[in-house]
């Protein structure tokens, strides 16, 4: 059975006899988040204990591939949705949960001795780029018309194509998951690849999320409060620190830690 291709396997979180069953919906973002032989690990997974634990819940975990989490979001028959980016299509359908930020280099990355090599945003516009499917990079690049996007389910597919030739750049957000792809296709990255000139460095959100809509929208305050608490309590970077894993900035100033931080400082 392919893990991450069932909704049908559940993982039961650590749970009182009296918790309330929330749904959490995972998929395999190491180091962040581990999905692997029927069990779920990281910091990220003893973020969402932590926090289910202090609003009076448990988490029922399924592995769902993020495209399909977004489609059945839209109609609100999601669950809690993890470690993810928010736009604006997506503020549409979710009510957003900040745990923190990221400073996120967004680079473009280009087969060896390509003549594919922009410098600037402008520049992209003549190449075929390969970006996953429902991926969020940067504005400008989403939000684009006028650049060729070719999307694929799994950037191990894209690096395949990168190399034989079928595209000329593969948008990245993760250079060392971009390693671990490409070492996994027999393509190491230092032999085969590079970044393009043209790179994007920007502070991003990192969020939790639930549906408007559904049996999930319910369980939005709580967990957003419980969220916040763990974040001015230190207890996030406590969490990440313990894994050996980068923390995410908790910065305040941020329009969508305003939000939170009104909905639940009272």
């Amino acid at each position: 059975m392919r893990l991450l291709a069932t909704l049908a396997v559940l993982f039961v979180g650590v749970a009182s006899a009296t918790a309330n069953p929330v749904t959490v919906e995972v998929r395999n973002r190491p180091p962040d988040l581990v999905v692997s032989d029927g069990k779920v690990s990281g910091p990220v997974y003893q973020l969402i204990e932590a926090v289910m634990l202090r609003a009076g819940y448990h988490a029922e975990y399924v592995v769902v591939p993020w495209k399909r989490s977004l489609l059945l979001a839209r109609k609100g028959k999601a669950g809690v949705l993890v470690r993810h980016s928010m736009n604006e299509k997506r503020a549409a359908f979710l009510h957003s949960m900040p745990y923190g930020y990221e400073r996120r280099k967004v680079m473009f990355i280009r087969k060896k001795d390509s003549a594919a090599n922009p410098a600037s945003f402008e520049e992209l516009k003549p190449y075929l780029i390969g970006q996953r499917a429902s991926a969020y990079y940067y504005p400008e690049f989403n939000n684009s018309t006028n650049l060729q996007k070719l999307e694929a389910t799994g950037e191990q597919t894209l690096i395949r194509m990168l190399h034989a030739g079928r595209l000329d750049l593969v948008v990245s957000d993760d250079q060392a998951l971009f390693r671990e792809n490409a070492e996994a296709v027999g393509l190491p990255y230092d032999e085969h690849f590079e970044p393009a000139a043209y790179q994007v460095v920007f502070l991003n959100g990192r969020f939790f999320s639930v549906p408007k809509s559904g049996h999930h929208a319910r369980y939005f305050a709580d967990l957003n409060c419980a969220l916040y608490e763990l974040r001015t309590s230190g207890k996030v970077d406590e969490i990440f620190k313990a894994a050996g894993v980068t923390a995410p900035i908790q910065s305040f100033d941020e329009p969508s830690s305003i939000t939170q931080q009104n909905a639940c400082a009272g």
